[in-house]
């Protein structure tokens, strides 16, 4: 799978959203060396197992319990089945759409370990759509703003290998967490940027906990060493930060 496309995909296959998720990839995107699904009894593994094989018909899958501790510990277990291949990893929960293909295109550069791509990011209320870029500031950003969108990342495993997991503590703001670490270790990752969208997904989910996702912003840059009072700034900082962002993806 050397340079091979990785999905993780996370949901419950008693849902139509993970239905919708793999409709997208297989109309529309690059079909993956293997596909990771993430569900939540054995009844959907069942159900989802034969769901792929006999009607979709892929080929290469493999379809996890997770040991219901938590998205953070859910996406761990994917990616540590991951660990035995070379390959670039996707991380696109159920109800989030592939929106074209791109893998030529990381291919046809060297090998970056993070690929940026804009996404799509739409109103629940309608088919309104705006677009989300990644700064190409990236190590600077993160510390400014409530998280980088994980849709648009596709990510070599060596950086999981290198940096860890995600914190398994966190419930809203792992990407944000894992983000943070590595921008403040000082270590260069070579990134790749691009122009157009490759996936489009509706906010809202536990990530969209304002409340939630600034007790755990506070709780990152407290192990971080930052005083109480630096990290009471930052998370409350962030906090309204969050709020701008939502208001303007929801206007």
């Amino acid at each position: 799978m050397q340079n091979d496309l990785a999905i993780i995909t996370i949901g419950s296959a008693f849902n139509e959203d993970i239905y919708k998720t793999i409709s997208s990839v297989i109309s529309n995107g690059d079909m993956p060396g293997i596909w990771i699904f993430t569900v939540f009894n054995e009844d959907e593994k069942v159900y989802l197992d034969d769901y792929l094989r006999n009607e979709i018909k892929i080929k290469f899958f493999y379809i996890i319990l997770t040991n219901s501790n938590g998205i953070s510990s859910a996406l761990n277990q994917s990616i540590r089945y991951l660990y035995k291949y070379d390959c670039l990893i996707w991380i696109l929960h159920a109800g989030d759409l592939c929106t074209r293909k791109f893998l030529n295109e990381i291919n046809s550069k060297p090998r970056f370990n993070f690929n940026f791509f804009p996404i799509y990011i739409e109103k629940f209320s309608s088919n309104k759509k705006k677009i989300a870029y990644t700064n190409q500031g990236w190590v600077e950003l993160i510390k400014n703003k409530p998280c980088i969108l994980h849709q648009g990342l596709v990510v070599r495993i060596q950086i999981f290998k290198e940096f860890g997991l995600f914190d398994e503590k966190l419930s809203s703001i792992m990407d944000f967490e894992w983000f943070f670490r590595i921008s403040i270790s000082k270590k260069k990752i070579s990134c790749s940027y691009y122009d157009n969208p490759i996936a489009s997904f509706k906010l809202g989910g536990k990530s969209a906990d304002i409340f939630t996702s600034s007790l755990e912003h506070y709780q990152v840059f407290r192990k971080y060493k930052h005083s109480i009072l630096i990290a009471l700034l930052k998370s409350t900082k962030l906090f309204f930060l969050k709020i701008l962002y939502t208001f303007y993806y929801f206007r």
